[in-house]
């Protein structure tokens, strides 16, 4: 997992060459925002399509199919491109649409990382941090029995 610092991609694509490359959503969603407000390379946009196109931009990051990323895509292109401008849309379409696997949920939902993360989640509902260990560890194997 990393935030799209290509130095660190490139490193770590040459010393793990069979491992998958993801970008933190987080980062994503705040590097795309930070790029929807560049004023001197994309223009000013008024503040309601700023808003519109912060939604654009969350709604695609946490696509659950590839219809849905699509579909957002097509509404940040029609906002980014309002008055004939096509610089922002331009550089969205040839710096994140040819990656979409890195930074978009819906190509996450197989992975290993996933499933766990959603055990967790559905675990930590039994648990709680006043339990002892060996009260951890019968909610576990009370979880696994369901």
């Amino acid at each position: 997992m990393d935030d799209k610092d290509l130095n660190e991609i490139d490193v770590l694509k040459r010393m793990f060459p069979a491992a998958r490359i993801l970008l933190c959503h987080f980062h994503v969603i705040k590097w795309l925002r930070r790029a929807v407000r560049n004023d001197k390379r994309y223009g000013t946009y008024a503040t309601e399509v700023l808003k519109q196109l912060d939604f654009c931009v969350t709604n695609m990051v946490y696509s659950k199919s590839e219809v849905e990323l699509l579909q957002h895509a097509d509404e940040l292109n029609v906002l980014a491109c309002r008055g004939g401008r096509g610089e922002l849309w331009t550089y969205f379409e040839e710096n994140w649409m040819d990656s979409k696997q890195v930074w978009v949920a819906f190509f996450r939902m197989t992975l290993p990382h996933f499933r766990l993360e959603t055990f967790f989640g559905k675990l930590k509902v039994d648990l709680n941090s006043a339990m002892s260990m060996q009260q951890c560890l019968e909610a576990v194997i009370r979880y696994q029995r369901r």
